[in-house]
């Protein structure tokens, strides 16, 4: 049997090399189809691809709930995010996002039921690197005696709590069912501190001044409290000499929003609901919410933003008084207490409680605190109520607050596919066009045409009619499509540097492209996809022959398709489509050849390996033929292509015709077929072509061969260069784990520590961890400490260090005298002690810290050798490990503590990942942006500069740092200006921001407010690049109530250019935040 035909699908003797390609080289299933083609001339289906291989790629949906569940957990643990990964690769972050928010179990259950099993453990696994917050000291005396707390920073009296933490248990989460709760988590929207999650059966808050949970009502006036604030006093504004602080919370649109809805909440007792689906009249529904629901509601709003323990040490909070009272802003002391008090009061009515409920979720949406998931949750729980109505009603409260609110909601009911509630806001004149992609993918096409009808004619225009024609055409909706480009969208315009048509040919859409291709679409406008490797682009006709989509490669064609475009096959250079199909799509190269007359006497090198599939007279007489056209190098590609194809019989006619072995060009056909072959065929093939007398001493050869010691033998014994190529083949063997190989060349002599590579053998099973063979090699005498390599090197300990499990290699280094104190490479080096802080890739901590402890008793030096300071301080504060920041300041061990990190050597994107911003910084200014209470007060202490300047690129002070974070304890920031921190500091030239810049981006009231009352400029020049006044980053980052703030203290806008709240005005809209841009325009 001719050994080309079609193998049988013997999926057995394949299984290995399928699953190297779909694995470690990362091919997509039609690439690793094409592979087995070629290569095998093993033909089969995708279907049956998926069916025996979906487990390398694929994650069912127990197996998310597991992740998801995990995930919690360990964020409750460690206070980080943690990375799922599948067969020991980290799954991509937007696929953990949406996948886990799709299958995520409830909190309430993740935290209280059993843990689930891992379904798939040989499979699914999860990294976690260390907590990232501190437990602060437990603080009994919350209040010195006689002290008066600020009105704004009242704690939660204890009635709230004990009425919030009763019994039944809680639960919330995305999975709702009626009459279940909802998370908001606030502090997942902010990339600084991750707080742990809250177990509400453990919060005990403490109050100086317990109020009745019959407190007055706060819709009522608050002039018959006990405790009056002089907040209070702000609504009295004929007051001859207010006090400046007053002044800075007046006219706020969250306390415009309370007087407003005052009025509104005489009519609340019963609401409509939505019309029937039978019947064209509304009923009326009242509006019973239990006190389980409204805790669990309010809980979501208010609990996610109190001041939590870090349940590893202590049920007490913290010292300093709860977030919420921080962050939300408030006329008179108390305010918020009473307004949780008055939802959970069992005698205040439904729509009463619910209007509060919904009053604290306008604050939050309107200041951007609420992130997609937790908008979605509360939605829902406004649905599952059957308030959605009441909720529409409430929206047309006229006040910013309520107008920055809608949108909000007009988002999170596209993302829910709540077609009731986005008719009732359309109806309200909510305006939809930012959101319009989003309604294309929903599932209710009538709903869809609808949204198109009510859609203003320049919607469709540039890139929102582009994507809308994508999506239409992608959900093979013609008639949709068509009312698209009646309204005249682009049928050329590209999404991601892809066209429609690009689109529909890959996915093998043929009506899609017959629906293209009859409107006029430009059939050769080029496409994109991986824009970051191909420059010239891919044509349709060229993505349609690499697909083997014939009827639409015969489509495409018959539209008059260029030839004169290029297939990218996985190679270093293109083809052209005809020498391409030639090769591989004989069918349409015979197509082409047929319908376009192209260059019908023409040569290709898919017309030679077909010639030299039918024997050696036949091609003899072929090459005779056809002299004049065929050279030297012709042969030597067509010589190269069989190879690649692994078509044996081919290559056999070629090598007895008398093609080279040993080509004029790169690509040697002994290389090519070491590197692109596999298993036996790779065998056979090399073996052949020595017998032909192929160069051995071609570059790399031994390497490309040191996992197959026959074919290492074969090769050495043929004459390959020891010398030359042997000691980078041994560290390839050594790093692989290819034990045969490396005894193999070790017995051929060579120098077992390879000196003068960038690895010696140890080094690189280290890095590898390759256990089995440092022990061998160790004793074979390799050098446990031979120096690094000067650039980007290791030595065995440092590269142990940074490995995913360092416990046992590093053990076993040090067990054999590794020195812990060898210097690192001059470039990109790394010390001992710095490589173990910064290894984010071990999931076992805590061992991790063990192995830190122990080369700190070994006496592993804090700072690098002659006297440099080191960044592994900057380690320990990441991972959170006090006591071994405690042991690293200790004067004796004479740390450098005002040093930033990272450098330009350090900074790359595997560790700013960790970090709060891009900037260099130094202990002190990372432990203020990570709320590490702790190491702020030790560092301080061991005489860290306050106010060292900050790097001149995103750099930021300590203070500014602080203040940047939303969920930063406003004592950090006190305790950094009483140690004397400058509050007007500049920023950074690039990217800097001052201390009130940062708290206004951020949203945190209080802490803009403290900085203003002691001197923080309010029109502070921004940063010279990249920089943005107080009130600009308010305004882009959508914080309604800090941008009215910021005016109330004399904000004025852009001074430098005078263009006052232009540019302002200019970042709310185009991040979407028009009610902010309309606050503006009406102070211009």
């Amino acid at each position: 049997m001719e050994e080309d035909a079609q193998e049988e699908l013997d999926w057995k003797k394949h299984e290995d090399e399928i699953s190297n390609l779909i694995i470690n080289e990362k091919k997509k299933l039609k690439e690793v189809m094409q592979h087995m083609e070629s290569t095998h001339n093993f033909i089969a289906s995708a279907r049956q691809y998926k069916f025996r291989f979906s487990n390398l790629k694929n994650v069912k949906a127990d197996e998310w709930v597991w992740i998801g569940q995990e995930i919690q957990r360990r964020r409750v643990e460690s206070g980080k995010e943690s990375v799922p990964c599948l067969l020991k690769r980290p799954l991509p972050e937007d696929r953990v996002a949406r996948e886990t928010a799709r299958y995520k179990r409830r909190i309430g259950e993740a935290l209280s039921l059993p843990a689930l099993p891992n379904p798939a453990p040989d499979r699914i696994s999860i990294l976690t690197p260390s907590p990232i917050v501190d437990a602060p000291e437990a603080n009994t005396d919350h209040q010195a005696s006689g002290s008066r707390v600020s009105n704004i920073q009242t704690p939660l009296e204890s009635s709230f709590l004990e009425a919030l933490t009763q019994e039944p248990p809680l639960e919330f989460g995305m999975e709702m069912e009626y009459g279940a709760s909802f998370n908001f988590d606030l502090q997942a929207v902010y990339s600084g501190v991750y707080m742990d999650e809250i177990n509400w059966s453990e919060i005990r808050i403490r109050s100086p001044t317990p109020i009745s949970i019959h407190a007055p009502n706060p819709l009522t006036s608050p002039q018959d409290l006990h405790q009056v604030s002089p907040f209070s006093l702000l609504n009295d504004f004929g007051m001859t000499r207010p006090q400046p602080g007053l002044l800075l919370l007046a006219n706020l649109p969250w306390f415009r929003f309370q007087d407003a809805l005052k009025q509104y909440a005489h009519n609340m007792n019963s609401i409509p609901s939505f019309p029937d689906s039978q019947h064209s009249t509304t009923s009326t529904v009242s509006v019973n919410l239990s006190i389980d629901i409204r805790r669990a509601a309010l809980l979501g709003l208010v609990g996610s933003m109190l001041a939590l323990p870090d349940h590893s040490h202590s049920c007490q909070p913290p010292p300093g008084l709860p977030l919420a009272h921080a962050l939300v802003p408030e006329r008179y002391e108390g305010e918020l207490t009473q307004i949780c008090n008055q939802i959970l009061d069992p005698s205040t009515s439904g729509p009463s409680s619910l209007s509060l409920i919904l009053s604290l979720a306008a604050y939050f949406a309107s200041n951007n605190a609420l992130d997609e998931v937790r908008m979605d949750n509360f939605v829902k729980w406004i649905i599952d109520q059957k308030c959605a109505v009441y909720l529409t009603q409430f929206l047309q409260i006229n006040t910013s607050t309520s107008h920055a609110f809608a949108p909000q909601i007009l988002k999170s009911a596209v993302r829910l596919q709540s077609v009731k509630l986005l008719t009732a806001l359309m109806d309200l004149g909510v305006s939809f066009k930012s959101i319009l992609p989003a309604i294309f993918d929903m599932d209710d096409l009538k709903f869809v045409k609808l949204a198109v009808s009510k859609a203003k004619p320049d919607w469709f225009t540039g890139n929102t009619g582009s994507r809308l024609l994508h999506i239409a055409l992608r959900r093979k909706d013609l008639d949709l499509a068509q009312n698209l480009v009646d309204n005249g969208v682009d049928l050329n315009g590209t999404i991601d540097l892809c066209t429609a048509l690009f689109q529909r040919v890959t996915s093998n859409d043929f009506p899609g492209v017959s629906f293209l291709l009859d409107h006029g679409v430009d059939v050769n406008k080029l496409s994109n996809p991986n824009k970051d490797m191909e420059i010239l682009g891919r044509s349709p006709l060229a993505e349609a022959a690499w697909m083997k989509y014939f009827d639409i490669f015969t489509k495409l064609l018959e539209n008059d398709a260029s030839l004169d475009c290029f297939v990218y096959p996985d190679r270093m250079a293109p083809q052209t489509i005809v020498e391409w199909t030639s090769i591989h799509y004989r069918p349409a190269y015979l197509l082409i050849k047929t319908t376009r007359g192209v260059n019908d006497n023409r040569i290709t090198i898919g017309d030679s390996v077909d010639a030299a599939s039918r024997g050696q007279d036949y091609f003899r007489a072929y090459v005779e033929r056809n002299q004049s056209q065929i050279s030297t190098l012709h042969l030597e590609e067509t010589l190269n292509e069989s190879i690649i194809l692994g078509l044996l019989i081919r290559v056999v006619v070629l090598l007895q015709y008398g093609v080279s072995t040993n080509h004029t060009g790169r690509n040697q056909p002994l290389t090519i077929a070491a590197r692109r072959l596999s298993g036996n065929m790779r065998r056979t093939h090399c073996e052949l072509l020595l017998k032909f007398n192929a160069d051995v001493r071609v570059d790399c050869i031994l390497l490309d061969v040191v996992d197959d010691v026959y074919l290492l033998q074969k090769l050495v014994e043929s004459g390959a260069n020891l010398d030359e190529h042997g000691p980078r083949a041994l560290v390839v063997a050594a790093g692989g784990g290819h034990g045969a190989s490396a005894a193999f060349l070790l017995d051929c002599g060579l120098d077992i520590n390879t000196p003068g590579l960038l690895w010696s053998p140890l080094q690189a099973a280290a890095m590898d961890e390759r256990l089995e063979m440092m022990e061998f090699l160790l004793g074979k005498g390799a050098d446990v400490n031979a120096p690094a390599y000067p650039v980007e090197g290791r030595t065995a300990l440092q590269a142990a260090l940074e490995s995913v499990n360092p416990i046992s290699t590093t053990e076993l280094l040090l067990d054999r005298g590794a020195d812990v104190s060898a210097e690192p490479a001059l470039i990109h080096g790394l010390t001992a002690l710095e490589a173990v802080c910064h290894n984010w890739v071990c999931a076992d901590t805590n061992r991790l810290a063990a192995l830190c402890n122990r080369l700190l008793d070994a006496g592993a030096p804090i700072n690098r050798p002659k006297g440099e300071p080191s960044f592994a301080i900057h380690g320990a504060i990441l991972h959170g490990w006090d006591d071994i920041l405690h042991r690293m300041l200790d004067p004796q061990r004479g740390a450098i503590i005002n040093h930033r990190w990272p450098q330009k050597a350090v900074s790359d994107d595997k560790t700013k990942k960790h970090l709060p911003s891009w900037g260099a910084m130094t202990p002190l200014q990372l432990a203020a942006g990570l709320v590490r209470p702790t190491a702020i007060r030790v560092l301080l202490e061991s005489g860290a500069d306050v106010n060292e300047a900050p790097a001149y690129e995103f750099g930021l002070t300590a203070l500014q740092r602080a203040t940047s974070i939303m969920f930063q304890d406003i004592e950090n920031v006190q305790l950094l200006l009483d140690k004397g921190a400058e509050i007007n500091a500049e920023p950074a030239a690039r990217g800097g921001i001052t201390a009130l810049q940062g708290a206004a981006i951020a949203g945190h009231i209080t802490v803009a407010k403290l900085l203003i009352e002691q001197g923080a400029e309010v029109n502070a020049a921004p940063a010279a690049f990249e920089g943005r006044y107080a009130i600009e980053g308010a305004a882009e980052h959508g914080r309604l109530d800090m941008v009215q703030l910021l005016l109330n203290a004399g904000a004025k806008g852009n001074i430098s250019r005078r263009t006052g709240f232009k540019f302002s005005i200019e970042l709310a809209e185009k991040n979407e935040h028009f009610a902010i841009a309309n606050l503006l325009k009406s102070y211009t």
